[in-house]
């Protein structure tokens, strides 16, 4: 039905919910790829360098109350 539709291709981690037989056979009906990120791939993903950054502020500031955050 969709064969001469241009490919999806979804990058996902490995979260179990990602693995889910009914995702995999969904995806294969609608011919969707899904391609799946290594065990721990952190270097690929840009949200690990958010918290990295948020992290090495933070550990240096003593958070006395919630006021610090306003």
């Amino acid at each position: 039905m969709f064969k001469n539709e241009k490919r999806i291709v979804i990058v996902l981690d490995n979260a179990t919910i990602h693995k889910a037989i009914l995702n995999k056979k969904v995806s294969k009906a609608l011919n969707i790829k899904l391609v799946f990120l290594e065990k721990y791939a952190s270097d690929l993903n840009p949200i690990e360098r958010v918290w990295y950054s948020i992290k090495r502020t933070l550990s240096t500031v003593y958070v006395e109350n919630l006021d610090f955050f306003n």
